[in-house]
Order: C-alpha cells, then sequence, then structure tokens
C-alpha cells in the first residue's frame, strides 16, 4: 500500500460508534481509529451514543443521523465509519440521509485486508470474504459509493470494485471457493510433508502484537514489519536450527482482533489451519496493550473455533521495553484468566529481551 503522509491526501474520515447496556466502547473506538490509519485514512470526527436497542432505520437515533450530518459538513468529511454491523438498508438510508458513503468496521477490515494481501491464496482468501459480505448488503451500495475509485471500502485485491449483481456475485463466489480449495489442497500436501519430517510452531496473536517482529528476530525472515493493524496478512514459513541440533519450523499468521465475522474466518480458513496442525503455538500478547485481557480472550476464541484450543501453547508477553511493570502485569493478567497451566515468557522482540529464555521453552515443550 502506498503510504500517505500528507494529511491533506488521505480520506477524511468520521467515526461512530454505538453502545449498549453501557459497554466500554472507548478501547474499541481507539481501536477502529486505527483501522482507518491502516487504510490510509484520517479520523477529523467521532461520535458516540448509548441506546438501549437497535434502531431499524439507521442503526443510531435519527439525532444522532443529524448531528452526524452537521459534523461531516464542518469536519468536511469524506467518510463515515460504524464501529458496529450494518444492515444493507442502514447504510443505504445513513448514505440517503448524511450525503457521504458509510461503512461499518467488518467492510474497512476488509478494505486493509484487500490492500495488504499479497499472495494469490492471500488475495483470493480477501475476494470471497468481500462477496460473501457483500451480498446481503447489495442495497447499501447507492450512487455515491459506485462514483469513488479506490475510496476505503470499495477496494479489492488490485484494487477492482465488486461487481453489483446478485448473480454474478454468487457465481464469483463458487468460482473462489473452487480456486481456494484448490490452492488450499496445495498446501495441505506442503503441510503434511512438513509434519512428517520436522516439528513445526505457529505464531498467533492479536493484531499488532508483535508476531512479525518475533519472526524476523528468531529467523531473519524479513516479514514487514508496521506499527498498524494487519501489517501481516500472508503466512510466512521458516526453518529454525537450534544450537542443539534441534530444527523446527516457525510460521507467522494473520493477527486476529475481536468481533471478527464467522465468513471471514471461515474465508481464511486454509491459513488460519497452521495454528491447528502445529505442535506448538507461540501465544503473542502485547503487554503494553489496555486491552490486554480482552486482546488474549479473543484469540483464544478464535482457536476454539478453529480447534486448535488444546494445543500444547507458550505465552509470550511482548514489548516489556515499553512499560515498567510488566511482571505485574501478567501476573494480574494470569490470575484474571486463570491461565497457570500456560507456560509464559515475557520477552521484547524488538530488542531481544528474554528471546533466550523464549527458544529453552520451545525446545523443553518439543522436545523436553
Amino acid at each position: 500500500m502506498q503510504q500517505i503522509n500528507n494529511e491533506k491526501e488521505k480520506t477524511r474520515v468520521l467515526i461512530v460508534g454505538v453502545s449498549f447496556e453501557n459497554e466500554d466502547k472507548n478501547n474499541s473506538m481507539s481501536e477502529l481509529s486505527s483501522l482507518v490509519d491502516t487504510a490510509g485514512g484520517f479520523v477529523v470526527g467521532k461520535i458516540t451514543q448509548n441506546r438501549a436497542k437497535i434502531d431499524v432505520q439507521f442503526y443510531i437515533g435519527s439525532g444522532k443521523v443529524g448531528e452526524i450530518k452537521e459534523s461531516v459538513q464542518l469536519e468536511k468529511a469524506d467518510l463515515v465509519v460504524f464501529n458496529n454491523q450494518l444492515s444493507g438498508r442502514q447504510i443505504k438510508n445513513l448514505v440517503d440521509a448524511i450525503g457521504v458513503s458509510v461503512i461499518d468496521r467488518n467492510m474497512l477490515i476488509l478494505d486493509i485486508f484487500a490492500i495488504r494481501a499479497q499472495s494469490q491464496e492471500g488475495k483470493l482468501q480477501v475476494e470471497l470474504a468481500q462477496l460473501n459480505y457483500a451480498l446481503p448488503r447489495l442495497i447499501g451500495h447507492g450512487k455515491l459509493m459506485d462514483r469513488q475509485e479506490a475510496a476505503i471500502g470499495t477496494r479489492g485485491p488490485g484494487e477492482t470494485k465488486l461487481e453489483l449483481d446478485r448473480r454474478v456475485i454468487r457465481r464469483k463466489i463458487i468460482e473462489k471457493k473452487r480456486e481456494i480449495e484448490k490452492l488450499s489442497k496445495q498446501r495441505e500436501w506442503r503441510r503434511k510433508k512438513r509434519l512428517l519430517s520436522e516439528k513445526n510452531i505457529a505464531i498467533v496473536g492479536y493484531t499488532n502484537a508483535g508476531k512479525s517482529t518475533l519472526m524476523n528476530f528468531l529467523t531473519k525472515a524479513g516479514v514487514e514489519v508496521e506499527d498498524k493493524l494487519f501489517a501481516t496478512l500472508d503466512t510466512t514459513t521458516r526453518k529454525i536450527f537450534h544450537d542443539i541440533g534441534k530444527e523446527y519450523t516457525i510460521t507467522d499468521t494473520v493477527g486476529f482482533i475481536s468481533d471478527l465475522p464467522h465468513e471471514f474466518i471461515k474465508a481464511f480458513k486454509s491459513t488460519l489451519e497452521e495454528a491447528k496442525y502445529a505442535d506448538l503455538l507461540l501465544l503473542v500478547v502485547d503487554i503494553a496493550s489496555e486491552q490486554i485481557l480482552k486482546d488474549i480472550q479473543v484469540v483464544l476464541k478464535v482457536l476454539e473455533e478453529l480447534g486448535a484450543a488444546s494445543k500444547p501453547a507458550i505465552i509470550v508477553f511482548n514489548k516489556i521495553d515499553c512499560i515498567t511493570d510488566c511482571l505485574q502485569i501478567k501476573e494480574k493478567t494470569v490470575q484474571n484468566l486463570r491461565i497457570q497451566d500456560f507456560e509464559q515468557v515475557c520477552i521484547s522482540a524488538k530488542t531481544g529481551e528474554g528471546i533466550d529464555n523464549l527458544k529453552q521453552a520451545i525446545i523443553d515443550k518439543l522436545w523436553g
């Protein structure tokens, strides 16, 4: 993705979040802002509302719709992004009422996937997820979105737009599934070959926890590292030779994120299954994250959906160079989540602190 440093050249985005039953959306809205930044946008304002239930017509209250319209005009926003999942009808109603394009959080994530995917399989997986998500929401794509070329929320791999025809989309879904199935069989063959010859480790964790940085430190793999969400989308596998004569392969996987729809996980199943077939998981955690408990819970939930929750694992508390009380945070986290059965190692994948302890823990787990 081409970096846009000048804020004047970025898409001006107003973000909106709706909370129910006094749930805290502050961290979630902060994450949404980071997602906008990753997609090449610039957040110009934030609007939130607490509601007892969803408004069928606009999702948010009609009074807030007027406030959003005023903010869009005042801030000269190009796009409104909701932190909630919208229906096609709600998107259309909001576009008609506000006068600019509207997308939801999942559409934004798919947009990031589209510009991050590099491999053929990654691009196909993104296209399939986009098609499955777009099909029930075609009514929300009005003339405003049709006019935009390569705008946030409309991009696909290679920056191609989706054909907004149900029959065409259904046919494309079938085609993409067949192509992915073919590539999945090739991946399965390579995976079985690895499983027969050597031990396998999969690095998993919440997005931006430092998985790729750890991968690079351990293997010199040269995986792209950025301080952005979903900096890595395609998997990378490298072989490691340990000093004691042992060798194993290690695979970096796509980061997880909260409230990721099931169809997204399904589309990336062949890639995420690296975790399912690994001999050991390295669950990388950003120890400096303000929502560390939620981050771990999200990862554990996705691993359960993949059938990998019972895999041997080491919880790797990363980024200890960013805080001063890492041991206290680690102990509190372990107690609150009741994950004492997992081995835990504190490291900095940036400076290398604690890496030797991690390497020894890996050897003990695989051959101990």
